[in-house]
């Protein structure tokens, strides 16, 4: 299921915070949190039923790929393929992290 969202620049927006913490020497140590909104946002990109666009950082794709999320993204290819236990985590956080419910008030 997908619901009304709005995530005008979320993707460029979580890279270029990533990149603003490594040019300023700062460690993002909370690796997890970032491949859970890499997936969930992997989600929003499908299509063909399991492929998304791979824009997104190395790092989180090749930890995605080692969870057994996704298949290689080193490839030639500019989508990358979700597994069916990465479709379904990628639903279950896109809905977790972005969806409203009905009686959700706007933040």
């Amino acid at each position: 299921m997908r619901g009304s969202i709005q995530l005008s620049g979320i993707s460029f927006c979580l890279h270029a915070h990533i990149t603003h913490y490594a040019l300023f020497g700062a460690h993002v140590s909370n690796t997890e949190s970032i491949d859970e909104a890499v997936l969930a946002l992997l989600y929003l990109n499908l299509c063909d039923q399991n492929r998304a666009w791979k824009s997104f950082d190395w790092a989180a794709m090749n930890r995605l790929h080692e969870k057994g999320f996704i298949l290689d993204p080193v490839n030639r290819a500019k989508s990358v393929m979700l597994t069916d236990e990465g479709l379904r985590e990628a639903e279950r956080l896109f809905t977790q992290r972005f969806v409203r419910k009905a009686d959700d008030k706007p933040a």
